[in-house]
């Protein structure tokens, strides 16, 4: 069939233009119908009205949504990946949900692998606005690329919720690991709330585009952050972000990891309420170069920070930032490090921090800020750290009153032991915090969301406190004891304190355990703290332990006023030879008539041991010390010299090393100790090192049969001519094969060497000297016994300037030279003394000891041979000298008339022989 001509003619304008509107109609009505989502639809593997999430993606992407829309997932594990743009319609009324309709999170797994930077992601919200993932967990499985979800083009008023994202673990720094990621987009007002975010380099990482362009209201909330590598929550180029209540747990990060970490996030920053653990160092929390304003200023509040590890560790760090209050905020830094600070401010300027608990226990600071204008008020704190310094403000400062002092601040502040739950929970009820804080800082509600009492606790924690300080006598161990052992009484008053004097009575027994005496509050010059056997009888109470790692058994650290007497203290392993610690900064501190055993094998250590801490007055005298590299050895940290040090009348046996090593110290006392050392060669005596000004070494027995270094040395202490070191009334027995000196004054200035004795009996010809000057300046000997009878010197100096004034001395050798003087050998006394223009009252002969271990002196050609010097009025027995001719070395004596020099005829032999 044909069509009539006339249906082929040109239609008119009217109806072509009729036609299109019909047309255009047709198609619009077919896209309303299709683009209103609203309402909920099911994502499912088998059923549902999308059959992944991709087509339900696909489908709000082509048609756009007229009213709030829910995809509820069905059970099962969806290998994709989805790339949400702005969808059309959606709004605050119109949001678009993503849940598991089991409403169980571990049900609906979002998996993938992503191999590059182009792929790197599971959802992808780009400028997506009003999207809400809830209830779902997303796992992105990739290796070296596992971002979860990304933010970027503008993402904003996005939600997740009570999700499960994780990644593998990993040991990367970089952002391709991050689990929540936005860069360099003002993605904002997104809330991440209720989740579980595992591994990761980062656990949510959200940076704006600049400093100038800020990404406003973001909310990271209540999350669970577990093992994030590098960073927990990183925000960069923020405005006003809340971040509260997330527990962040990092074990597998370093001292260069951070808990919360935000930089140029700025105005009214709220960090509230977090708890963080980080037990292998690193920041807990870090502000860097926020900038707040007097009326938007940020907070950080109500949060739990513990730091560990062997590194850097910091509870809290504000660095160059402005305008922040740091208010109730608990810490604990607790690690091996000297780099660890509790809080710590450097630059910035307008800080206000109040109420704050901030507890160091490892060797670092508890409050540290490198200037003195950038914190404007500090107040009503707790500042409590073991380490060498409590503080530093511009400087170091030892204790709390130095700081305050120093500082000017934290009037109202207090050093106590907080007495934590435990080290990573830093909830407490100890009564000396509780209603210790200020009222007016306007936090009103705790980490617990307790309400704040009228006068607020320090610390994150509101609470009703317990406790009472202890003050008398306690008894420990036995039957019916206050305390039934050492641990418990040492546990009780390191928490509680004392608010008398306190003296614990340790009944006879063995007591197996290691202790340790932190700061002590209320300790004072009145208020002491003693432990001692309740019979006084030091046999009768053995305190022992055998440590694998941390070498002590009684550790005083940072603890003052303690006394301990009357003791058997033995470090019993292999590994542990410190049988006594001093550590920290403790100061006022006695060790009486103990028996102290330490363990010879273990190099380095002493059997009474203070190695780089900072201690002052401390009193150790009359043990008896056995074994041990060191008997003692205290060293003052930071070439700081330690004042008040006295080391008398102990005995020393069966060290390897050193009898009694001091180093840095001013004007220390060390006499009236005896050693006795066979079997070691290199042995020391007594060694001083930078012992500054007026030191006293006097009354001192050394014997060594194997040879010694020194049995007295002293090097590089120095003094001035008002305070000279004295070396007096000291008694030298040195021998074996090799290098043994007398005495050995070394590099050391203004060091007067009076009225000693030596035995020198080693066979080495250049190796036995009886006193051995090196360098220095200043030195002046005078009225002493030095005798060699193994035939080496008895008298050396390397050159002719270190001694100053020598004379009125016995020198006495067995071998060919007398001397050496400034490069010379001297062969007897009148070469020596033409070489060196002194010892011209000096004379040469044999003392005549009373034995080879006792040397006393017999011979009258030394009675009276000697100066009277008014720094030595008695001898080393405590007899008085001679106002007018004193004798020669150690002893005072009155010569035997059977000694006497021989005059006139006598008869040797038949029936009347001479006597």
């Amino acid at each position: 069939m044909k069509f009539p001509a006339t249906y082929f003619t040109r239609p008119s304008r009217v109806f072509i233009r009729n036609g299109a509107l019909a047309l255009l109609l047709l198609i619009g009505l077919t896209f309303s119908s299709r683009a209103q989502l609203s309402g909920a639809y099911t994502i499912g593997l088998t059923g549902g009205d999308y059959a992944s999430f991709t087509e339900a993606v696909d489908t709000l992407i082509s048609q756009g949504v007229s009213g709030p829309v829910v995809f509820n997932v069905q059970d099962g594990n969806y290998n994709e990946q989805i790339t949400i743009p702005a969808i059309t319609g959606s709004s605050a009324a119109n949001t678009i949900t993503f849940q598991s309709s089991s409403l169980d999170s571990t049900a609906v797994i979002m998996f993938y692998s992503s191999t590059s930077t182009s792929d790197n992601y599971l959802v992808k919200l780009d400028g997506a606005n009003y999207i809400k993932f809830n209830l779902m967990t997303f796992s992105s499985t990739g290796t070296s690329y596992a971002r979860c979800i990304v933010f970027q083009g503008g993402a904003s008023n996005d939600t997740i919720t009570n999700c499960v994202l994780t990644t593998p673990s990993t040991n990367s720094t970089g952002t391709n690991m991050a689990i929540i990621y936005g860069y360099d987009t003002p993605d904002e007002y997104n809330v991440i709330q209720n989740n579980i975010i595992v591994n990761g380099s980062f656990g949510i990482h959200l940076r704006g585009t600049s400093q100038s362009v800020l990404a406003s209201g973001n909310v990271i909330q209540n999350n669970q952050i577990v093992d994030s590598y590098y960073i927990g929550i990183h925000l960069y180029h923020q405005d006003a972000p809340i971040i509260s209540g997330n527990t962040i747990t990092m074990s597998s990060g370093g001292s260069g990891s951070f808990g919360i970490y935000c930089v140029y996030t700025d105005f009214a920053a709220l960090i509230e309420k977090n708890t963080i653990s980080m037990p292998n160092g690193g920041y807990g929390i870090h502000t860097n170069a926020n900038e707040g304003t007097f009326v938007l200023r940020a907070e950080i509040s109500n949060n739990m920070v513990y730091v560990g590890g062997s590194g850097t560790a910091y509870g809290i760090y504000c660095y160059n930032s402005t305008y922040q209050n740091v208010f109730h905020n608990s810490t604990n830094v607790n690690g091996s490090s000297s780099a660890g600070r509790a809080f710590a401010a450097y630059g910035g300027s307008n800080l206000d921090v109040r109420n704050n608990c901030f507890k160091n226990s490892s060797w670092g600071y508890a409050y540290y800020t490198n200037s003195t204008t950038n914190i404007i008020k500090s107040d009503y704190n707790n500042l409590y750290g073991t380490g060498n310094y409590l503080a530093y403000w511009n400087g170091n400062y030892e204790d709390f009153p130095a700081f305050q002092a120093a500082s000017g601040k934290d009037l109202n502040s207090i050093s106590v032991h907080p007495d934590y739950t435990s080290t990573t929970d830093l909830h407490t009820n100890i009564y000396t915090l509780d209603g210790m804080g200020d009222p007016t800082v306007g936090v009103t509600t705790d980490i617990d969301g307790d309400v704040r009492a009228g006068s607020p606790d320090i610390g994150a924690d509101e609470f009703t406190g317990v406790g009472v300080p202890l003050a008398g006598t306690y008894t420990i161990g036995g039957t019916t004891p206050d305390f039934d052992d050492i641990i418990q009484a040492v546990d009780s008053m390191n928490i509680v304190g004392i608010s008398a004097s306190v003296i614990f009575d340790i009944r006879d027994d063995d007591y197996e355990g290691q202790f340790q005496v932190l700061p002590i509050t209320g300790s004072s010059m009145t208020n002491t703290v003693t432990f001692q056997s309740e019979n006084r009888d030091s046999s009768l109470v053995n305190i022992y332990f055998a440590a694998a790692s941390s070498s002590y058994v009684f550790r005083l650290r940072a603890a003052d006023y303690v006394i301990i007497r009357d003791l058997t203290i033995t470090a019993t392993g292999t590994n542990n030879s410190i049988a006594i610690s001093l550590a920290g900064n403790p100061k006022w501190d006695s060790i009486y008539s103990c028996q102290i055993v330490g363990n010879t094998s273990v190099s380095g250590a002493g059997s009474i041991h203070g190695d780089e801490a900072l201690f002052n007055n401390i009193v150790i005298q009359n043990n008896n010390i056995s074994s041990g590299y060191y008997g003692i050895r205290l060293d003052n940290a930071d070439a700081i010299l330690a004042v008040g040090i006295n080391v008398s009348g102990n005995v020393l046996s069966g060290q390897s090393e050193y009898g009694i090593l001091l180093e840095d110290m001013d004007a220390a006392i060390v006499m009236n100790n005896t050693l006795d050392v066979t079997g070691h060669n290199g042995f020391t005596g007594i060694y001083l090192e930078d012992v500054e000004n007026d030191f006293v070494l006097t009354g001192n027995s050394v014997t060594s049969t194997t040879g010694t270094d020194g049995g007295l040395k002293i090097r590089n202490c120095t003094g001035t001519s008002s305070k000279r070191g004295l070396v007096a009334n000291n008694v030298i027995i040195s021998g074996g094969t090799s290098t043994a000196y007398g005495i050995y004054t070394e590099s050391s200035d203004y060091v007067n060497v009076f009225y000693n004795s030596t035995r020198i009996v080693s066979s080495s010809l250049t190796g036995g000297i009886g006193y051995y000057n090196y360098n220095g300046s200043n030195v002046d000997v005078r009225n002493n016994v030095f005798t060699n009878f193994g035939g080496g010197y008895a008298y050396y100096a390397n050159n002719g300037s270190g001694v100053t004034s020598s004379d009125y001395n016995d020198l006495y050798t067995t071998g060919n030279f007398v001397g050496y003087w400034n490069g010379t050998n001297q062969s007897d006394l009148a070469n020596f003394q033409s070489a060196n223009s002194m010892d011209d009252s000096s004379i040469s002969v044999n003392p005549v000891f009373v034995s080879s271990s006792d040397l006393h002196v017999t011979s009258s050609f030394v009675d009276g041979m000697g100066t009277p010097l008014g720094s030595v009025l008695v001898d080393i027995d405590g007899e008085a000298r001679d106002v007018f001719t004193p004798d020669m070395g150690a002893d005072e004596f009155t010569p035997d008339t059977a000694m006497s020099p021989l005059v006139g005829v006598y008869t040797i032999g038949g029936t009347f022989p001479s006597p």
